[in-house]
């Protein structure tokens, strides 16, 4: 018997028969889940593109084996925002749903023509069309970028004959561009096919300079070859200061800056180089293009040169009379032509004990100038250092004049004023002396008339006592030359030239000689001349050697005691002189030779 109290052995076989089936089922767990990661892995590769790492060997593939390790794919769309430098441009697509493509360093970007751009030409609003592949987060990592084009609705091409001069209307002879928003350093070009920039542009692009020279060729697809316009418009960065804006076109141009029209040159014109200058504040200003080709050669080209922030004058303002120590105000001033009357000339500026500098560099054609200052007190004007004239004291209003001749080229020209109490002002001007109405007097800074003049100047008359000083501030107190000449009208007669100077003269009329006095203290001097009625060439010429400086020309027409031949004008022949000279107030003893000479009765008269 068994019993009831003895372990049952069969109990234990049962307990190892569970454990056994719990074993079993967590390895089939296990190999379902392992299972299903790899079903889950397989799917996953067949869904979306294999992305190659960074640091995986095919990165040292070839150009060709990248692209078989992974498809190229293309976006296209408007770029609506990016700014050079940055990893990520974001675009609106045209097709596809990919806004967003990675731009490394080494993108090559270029427009349609295939040309390079820089980066900078992709700004926001332009169409691009990228190639490249794609990365887990669905951005184009960019390999190529084609600046393309904002495309506009195209207008209806025009059946008629494009005019060739651009019309304009009679209520605005130089219409006013509409206002759009610019871009910021780049010029946004919109092409019409007609010459009067009129209806709605056939094409808009992006251009980074305005520098085109088409020829005889169309500047785009959709407009003909002649009888097209186009308005570039834009915002550029400019630094204060003086700028010349530059426009080399074939045919019209218009340019406008902030609105004020610079450059009207709406013409037809072979190739021609207009310009304009400008002053402008720091920061950004808007500047509009216009240009249209009416036939043959096509070309345009627009540029702007920095001036200097003292394109005109600099002007230096001092707060006492005497131009010490530093200037309270320095600026630019356009124009010597102020009137201040009783006021100040600036705020900062007393009314009364002020002085002011100003100073310009420019460009002169060789030739005779004559600088005239008015002013009220006091003023000096040097040309190239030379002080030309020199009035620095107190005065009433006068007007002083400074006579120079100048090379071809740049020469710097400084002001100096004072002003002393009650009205201020000065105007400077001046003027090439192409005409000379008396006399043209040419002062020579040597005793040979040797060289170019130091001044030229239309002298009224020749009586002039300068004592020890000199004719001018540009010219020495001593040892210096001086040529007078002027046509003269003589009605047929016997003449007396004479001249009273100290140092020497000589007296020509026509090709003869009738004084020849070229030495010191030459004192009064004179000669007699028998002409027929016409014009002469009369030139005095006048040597100062040193102590005292004068010189007095004149002539008298005398009578003959018997009859003398004539010299006609301009062809007299000089010959010998016979005789004895006679004082110059008594009839000659001996007549001239039958040849015209001229009788000098006296080259010293008597008593000297």
């Amino acid at each position: 018997m068994l019993d009831e109290n003895y372990p049952v052995k069969s109990s234990g076989t049962g307990g190892t028969l569970k454990r056994a089936l719990i074993i079993v089922g967590a390895v089939a767990l296990v190999t379902i889940g392992v299972a299903v990661v790899i079903y889950l892995t397989i799917m996953r590769n067949r869904v979306l593109p294999v992305v190659t790492p960074r640091e995986s060997p095919t990165a040292n593939l070839t150009a060709e084996e990248r692209e078989t390790e992974q498809s190229l794919v293309q976006v296209a769309g408007q770029l609506v925002e990016y700014s050079p430098g940055a990893l990520i441009a974001i675009i609106k697509p045209e097709f596809g749903n990919i806004e967003q493509i990675i731009i490394p360093d080494d993108v090559q970007v270029i427009d349609q023509d295939g040309r390079p751009l820089p980066l900078s030409r992709l700004i926001p609003g332009i169409m691009i069309t990228s190639t490249g592949t794609v990365d887990q987060l669905q951005r184009l990592i960019a390999k190529t970028i084609v600046a393309a084009s904002i495309t506009a609705t195209p207008s209806p091409t025009s059946s008629r004959a494009p005019s060739v001069t651009p019309s304009l209307s009679p209520e605005q002879d130089t219409p006013t561009p509409e206002p759009t928003k610019k871009p910021s350093g780049i010029w946004l070009g919109a092409y019409y096919d007609n010459p009067n920039v009129e209806g709605e542009p056939v094409f808009y692009r992006n251009d980074p300079v305005i520098d085109f020279q088409w020829g005889d060729q169309a500047p785009v697809a959709g407009i003909p070859a002649d009888g097209y316009s186009i308005r570039w418009e834009g915002r550029w960065s400019f630094e204060e200061g003086g700028f010349r804006i530059n426009a080399y076109t074939d045919d019209g141009v218009r340019v406008w800056v902030d609105g004020v029209l610079l450059i009207d040159q709406w013409m037809e014109q072979p190739p021609t180089l207009s310009t304009a200058d400008i002053y402008l504040k720091a920061g950004e200003h808007d500047i509009v293009v216009e240009y249209f080709e009416a036939g043959y050669g096509a070309e345009i080209r627009v540029w702007w040169d920095f001036r200097g922030q003292f394109p005109e004058w600099q002007a230096e303002y001092f707060t006492n009379p005497n131009l010490t120590g530093d200037p309270i105000l320095v600026r630019n001033d356009e124009v010597l032509l102020f009137d201040w009357g009783l006021s100040a000339p600036a705020p900062q500026i007393p009314v009364d004990h002020f002085s002011i500098r100003w100073t310009r560099t420019m460009v002169f054609e060789e030739g005779p100038f004559r600088f005239t200052i008015t002013v009220k007190d006091g003023v000096r004007l040097y040309i190239d250092g030379i002080l030309l004239i020199d009035r620095w004291h107190e005065s009433s209003q006068a007007t002083y004049y400074g006579y120079i001749n100048l090379s071809g080229g740049p020469h710097t020209i400084k002001v100096e004023y004072f002003n002393h109490t009650d009205t201020a002002l000065i105007k400077l001007g001046w003027d090439r002396q192409n005409v000379f109405v008396n006399w043209k007097g040419e002062y020579f800074p040597n005793p040979d008339l040797a060289g170019a003049p130091a001044l030229l100047r239309d002298d009224a008359e020749i009586k002039f006592d300068w004592g020890t000083a000199a004719p001018e501030a540009n010219l020495p107190a001593d040892n210096y030359s001086v040529r007078w000449t002027r046509a003269l009208a003589f009605d047929e007669g016997y003449y007396r030239f004479y001249a009273n100077a100290d140092d020497g003269v000589r007296i020509k009329v026509g090709d003869i000689v009738v004084v020849d006095a070229w030495r010191a203290s030459a004192g009064l001097v004179e000669g007699m001349i028998t002409l027929t009625t016409g014009e002469y060439l009369v030139v005095v010429e006048y040597l100062e050697k040193t102590g005292n400086a004068v010189i007095e020309f004149g002539w008298t027409e005398a009578v003959p005691l018997t009859a003398t031949p004539t010299v006609p004008p301009a062809t007299a022949t000089p010959e010998p002189t016979s005789g004895t000279p006679t004082p110059s107030d008594s009839p000659p003893t001996e007549v001239p030779g039958p040849t015209g000479t001229p009788d000098v009765r006296a080259t010293e008269p008597p008593g000297e």
